[in-house]
Parts: structure tokens; C-alpha cells; sequence
């Protein structure tokens, strides 16, 4: 297991690392599992900003477009203000506007996902974390060691918050 993993899985846990490189040197049977965890955690989040990222550009970046059609028609921003005071918005406005829409539209459905995703644990890391607090508590643990299939099943563990506002990017 990398340093960066150890790292990764400690942050899940909320416990400080020293403490949990020390678990599992002391316990050879938690390390495939915290791997696992580590290895999705890492993903998930790295998948969930970028998610974030993108969507939140596209969603400015759609309501600027939307924005600025809707300013240039409401104005009158046009050569001869006599033609274009109170007029309704062309063709090209609508246009411009339409597409602005449905970019932001766009890009809520990748940053609400992205935001879900980056704050949610998956499975394998509810699972390790579990197989984690059992064996500090003594509790035999929910799978045999290195049975790679209960990783994958069960929502078993426990729920993490998450500070939405702390990402480093």
C-alpha cells in the first residue's frame, strides 16, 4: 500500500495517519480492503471534481450567453435606437438564449452528480471502514480476509459527512 493510499483511507476514516499506518502494520488482514477503499476514494473524488469543474463552467458559462442576449434585445443595443427600443427578441437573440439554456441545463446535470459523487463514499469504502472499526473493536470482521466479492456487495458501514466547501483543487 503507497503512502498516498494510507493517506486516502486515514482521511476516510477521520483519524490521523500515523495511527492508521500503525493499524495496519499490526494487522496484515485490513490492508487489501483499505487499498481498495483508497484506490476508490481517490478516483471517486478525482471523477467528482472534475464532474463539479465542468459542470459549474458550462452553467456560467450558459447563463453569460442567455444573459447577454437577453441585455442586447431588453436595451435596444443595436445602430438605431429608434428601431430597436422595447423590440422583441430576433431570431439570433432566441437563438443565442436557446443555447445558453440548455448549456447551463447542461452543465447542473454534471455538477449536481459531481457534487454527490465527490461527497458520497462508495461501497468498497462504507465496507472497508467497517471491516476497519470491527477489528478495533475486537468484533470478527462482516468477510474473511481477502474475499475480494464482499467488497463489492452490501451497503453496510457508516455514514460520512462531508464539508462540501473544504475540496482542494
Amino acid at each position: 500500500m503507497t503512502w498516498p493510499q494510507v493517506e486516502a483511507f486515514a482521511n476516510l476514516l477521520g483519524e490521523p495517519v500515523d495511527v492508521v499506518a500503525g493499524r495496519l502494520r499490526n494487522d496484515a488482514s485490513l490492508i487489501p480492503s483499505a487499498a481498495a477503499a483508497a484506490t476508490a476514494r481517490l478516483g471517486r473524488q478525482s471523477s467528482g471534481k472534475t464532474m463539479m469543474a465542468t459542470g459549474f463552467m458550462l452553467f456560467g458559462f450558459g447563463l453569460t450567453l442567455s444573459f447577454g442576449a437577453f441585455l442586447t434585445t431588453a436595451h435596444g443595443w443595436c445602430d438605431d435606437p429608434r428601431q430597436c427600443q422595447n423590440s422583441p427578441m430576433n431570431a439570433e437573440a432566441k437563438t443565442i438564449d436557446v443555447v445558453g439554456l440548455v448549456t447551463a441545463a447542461i452543465g447542473l446535470a454534471l455538477a449536481v452528480p459531481g457534487i454527490v459523487r465527490t461527497a458520497r463514499p462508495s461501497d468498497i469504502e462504507a465496507e472497508a471502514v467497517d471491516r476497519y472499526q470491527r477489528s478495533q473493536s475486537g468484533q470478527p470482521s462482516a468477510s474473511p480476509p481477502g474475499d475480494a466479492h464482499s467488497l463489492s456487495g452490501g451497503s453496510g458501514g457508516k455514514a460520512l459527512s462531508l464539508s462540501l466547501w473544504s475540496f482542494a483543487f
